[in-house]
């Protein structure tokens, strides 16, 4: 489609079908990246395999290279609430705001203003071009790696809970 993101997008993401709450079909999820064009989207793209539909995005900045972390807030919605930590915006500038979504990125929210308890970022390097890991046993976020701002390469892992948000650097 038109505007479709051809490179730099989030690495996709996949629900099950869960015909209880009306979706007969699984579906893959994407968001940002740069179009044909060069440009960057902030839209978030889904497909059930056969078309793809854009969802719009209000408060999430134009990115590429951002990553997006399945987390569990409720047990028993296990994943239903997505964390973004932005990647690479406009003039290379990169943010350490994390962003969530309760409804696989069809809406992007800013993560401390629904969730101030969660908004003590300070100890995340802003990054882009990163890995991220989240492991369900213990509510651990990880991110590895990645670019700063200057794109300098980095080598670091942060780890943090959203209960503490500590994201300690672990090397």
């Amino acid at each position: 489609p038109a505007g479709f993101p051809v490179g730099g997008y989030t690495r996709p993401l996949a629900t099950a079908a869960k015909p209880s709450k009306g979706n007969t079909t699984s579906r893959l999820y994407i968001s940002g990246g740069y179009d044909a064009d060069g440009k960057l989207l902030s839209s978030t793209w889904s497909s059930d395999g056969s078309t793809w539909a854009e969802f719009p995005q209000n408060t999430l900045p134009p990115m590429k290279d951002a990553c997006i972390i399945p987390y569990t807030l409720d047990v028993e919605e296990p994943g239903s609430l997505w964390i973004m930590q932005p990647g690479l915006m406009e003039n290379g500038y990169v943010t350490d705001t994390l962003y969530f979504s309760q409804n696989c990125g069809v809406t992007w929210k800013k993560l401390y203003r629904e969730f101030p308890q969660y908004a003590d970022t300070y100890k995340i390097n802003p990054m882009a071009c990163h890995s991220a890991f989240y492991n369900p046993k213990n509510y651990f976020m990880y991110f590895f790696g990645g670019i700063d701002e200057n794109s300098n390469q980095r080598s670091t892992i942060q780890g943090g809970q959203l209960q503490d948000l500590t994201f300690e650097q672990a090397r």
